[in-house]
């Protein structure tokens, strides 16, 4: 009977060991885990960063390409004008913010059938039926 109390000793000494050994892998696991989840959590804010920048980067540089059009159309604008040229300009949106000038030339003193045969008609077309007129 005590030989019996002792291998039943024995055997729960053994399964107490290798549940302590199969919790301290366990934790010794979880803390690798952790680790790794720590480290990809950084890798993707940096990666977050870096992709923010980058589309702030984009939308300053179409801000600044779509103000350059529109000084570059201003300036054409103000070449015809000084030209001799009155220009009526109807606007309207093409849906993604952008907006499409639709613009109607005739030279000053014209009728209203001269800007009828150029409307549509582009600045150098426009240009050359006006120097031919004159």
């Amino acid at each position: 009977m005590l030989q019996d109390k002792k291998k039943e000793m024995a055997r729960i000494i053994g399964a107490t060991n290798a549940a302590f050994e199969t919790r301290e892998r366990c934790i010794a696991d979880m803390a690798a885990l952790k680790a790794q989840a720590d480290k990809e959590q950084a890798a993707f804010e940096e990666e977050w960063k870096r992709l923010g920048a980058l589309i702030d980067d984009d939308r300053r540089m179409r801000e600044l390409q779509r103000q350059r059009e529109m000084d570059e159309r201003d300036r054409k604008t103000q070449e015809v004008r000084d030209e001799g040229w009155r220009v009526e300009a109807d606007g309207f949106a093409t849906g993604e913010g952008e907006s499409e000038v639709v613009v109607s030339m005739f030279p000053d003193g014209k009728s209203e059938s001269a800007a009828e045969d150029l409307a549509g008609a582009p600045p150098d077309t426009a240009r050359a039926c006006a120097a031919a007129a004159q």
